[in-house]
């Protein structure tokens, strides 16, 4: 475990010298790391506002072009977003619903996301977002609580965690 000296939680490598992690206000945070020191060398700023909150965790994915996804909005429905490299965003879905865990693929073309129902204990499915086609195609189908973990690295398959049958 290396202390990087900051608060927040939820980090993420962004794979172009940035650390990326939220914190309690809904905002996230980019600030610049080296690889070789384990250290943040510079001052974090503000990246992103009004992120969904879970806990102590912030929804949101990278891709390999640094493009960032994340889920903003309160406590059920909310907003599926794009942010580029410079900042510009851009909303994808057109409907709130209760998005989480958005996943890029590693070819940045597609957004793997959890997808839950309205109502108190419903379940979520795992859809995915075509960035090309701004469609979304559900990938599973009970609604028992599934969660986006990634991607295989080929970009074929997207890796989730179900609960066994159990429950």
């Amino acid at each position: 475990v290396t202390l990087l000296g900051v608060s927040g939680f939820a980090p993420r490598y962004d794979g172009h010298g940035h650390i990326l992690f939220g914190r309690a206000d809904g905002t996230l945070y980019s600030a610049p790391f080296s690889l070789r020191k384990r250290a943040i060398t510079g001052a974090p700023v503000s990246v992103a506002q009004g992120l969904h909150l879970l806990g102590t965790s912030v929804h949101y994915g990278v891709a390999g072009d640094g493009t960032l996804a994340f889920v903003s909005g309160g406590a059920r429905l909310r907003q599926l977003v794009r942010v580029d490299r410079s900042g510009a965003a851009t909303l994808l879905a057109q409907d709130e619903r209760t998005f989480g865990w958005p996943r890029i693929s590693p070819d940045g073309k597609r957004i793997a996301t959890e997808i839950g129902g309205v109502g108190v204990g419903t379940g979520f499915d795992i859809w995915v977002y075509d960035l090309g086609q701004h469609t979304l195609s559900r990938l599973t189908t009970n609604a028992t609580g599934y969660r986006t973990v990634g991607w295989s690295p080929d970009g074929r398959r997207v890796v989730f965690i179900a609960p066994d049958s159990g429950g």
